[in-house]
């Protein structure tokens, strides 16, 4: 989803909830959006509801992990985030979520290898981007001085 048509997506969510109200993609779908536009509380509301339809959709456990993390509730995040790189271990996605997880909550020496094989994993395509925000990312913090990740950074 391009963030910038965000808010376009949360009122197409809307709309298929008011529709059905039950509907899981839609209610995961406006967790999105609404993550994506700054208001995590009321998306995780959303994304608890998308999962709690479909608990082993891992798209709904990963949306759910990240929205914990912009929570700061990492340590909620982590079953989702460990479930989701079992099941995705090649998905890029998925090895920089644990470590983004894992060094949250203070688990630095777990979290490296996650982020060396997710910059291993990026499609070239992004790869420049993600390189670029890597350093920058408020949740790897605890990395930043790490002497592994800064070598990283230079590969």
């Amino acid at each position: 989803m391009d963030p910038r048509r965000s808010a376009d997506a949360a009122e197409a969510a809307r709309a298929a909830l008011e529709i059905d109200p039950s509907h899981a993609r839609a209610s995961h779908d406006l967790a999105v959006a609404l993550d994506r536009t700054g208001d995590p509380t009321t998306a995780l509301d959303h994304a608890k509801r998308a999962l709690a339809a479909t608990p082993n959709d891992l798209t709904f456990q990963q949306t759910t992990a990240c929205i914990l993390l912009h929570l700061d509730r990492a340590s909620e995040a982590m079953p989702f985030l460990e479930s989701v790189e079992r099941a995705r271990g090649d998905d890029f996605e998925a090895q920089y979520n644990l470590a983004c997880g894992l060094a949250k909550t203070g688990q630095v020496d777990r979290a490296l290898p996650h982020v060396e094989r997710a910059i291993g994993l990026v499609p070239p395509r992004h790869r420049a981007a993600f390189l670029a925000h890597v350093p920058n990312d408020a949740d790897l913090a605890p990395l930043r001085d790490h002497p592994g990740f800064r070598r990283l950074l230079k590969a």
